[in-house]
């Protein structure tokens, strides 16, 4: 009798993605190190994940997900919006800040992919920006907060692109990053209440 071989997931794959980077590190770990370490042909990898790229952008996507579940506390309580564009904003820069693995995937691959990645996001990331962001949105746009025309998804995205392009900026310190979402992030979406 032939025994079956077990099924290999994307989840078994990331797991030894992972494992590969913790070892060699991102940029010098290769698809035939993930497909040896997972235990798949380097084909079923291909089938699984069409790129190195791709692999790399669903473990990223993975962990702006898990990054996220850990503001969701804050976003819970707060009760302005302009609190929320600021400290918010700082919260979820300092939390993606303190993944080593992720700075390491967006700024170590060399992948071109993984920077527009961060700035296009994912439907995923959309969706749990949207349940962080969107209580917060709602309750602005009906205090007369929030400028007129502008939906949750337009504001969750822009806001998006606003922590992509910081988080690629490690030479801001905090008084920089509060003073330029103080400046620019904070007037684009609310109201002037002066």
């Amino acid at each position: 009798m032939k025994s079956e071989k077990p099924t290999a997931t994307r989840e078994t794959i990331v797991d030894a993605a992972v494992q590969c980077f913790e070892r060699y590190g991102v940029h010098r770990t290769s698809m035939a190190d993930v497909a040896e370490a997972s235990k798949v042909s380097r084909q079923t990898l291909y089938r699984l994940f069409d790129s190195r790229p791709a692999l790399l952008e669903y473990i990223a996507g993975q962990r702006i997900t898990a990054l996220g579940e850990l503001l969701r506390p804050y976003f819970v309580q707060v009760t302005s919006l302009r609190e929320a564009l600021i400290e918010g904003s700082l919260r979820s820069l300092k939390v993606t800040a303190s993944d080593p693995l992720f700075l390491e995937i967006v700024g170590k691959s060399g992948e071109h992919r993984l920077d527009q990645f961060l700035l296009k996001g994912s439907k995923q990331i959309q969706k749990l920006m949207l349940s962080l962001w969107g209580p917060v949105l709602d309750q602005a746009r009906v205090a007369g907060q929030l400028r007129p025309g502008i939906t949750n998804d337009q504001a969750v995205e822009w806001i998006r692109n606003i922590h992509g392009m910081l988080s690629l900026r490690d030479d801001y310190d905090d008084a920089t990053l509060q003073q330029l979402l103080t400046t620019f992030l904070v007037p684009s979406l609310l109201i002037d209440q002066a």
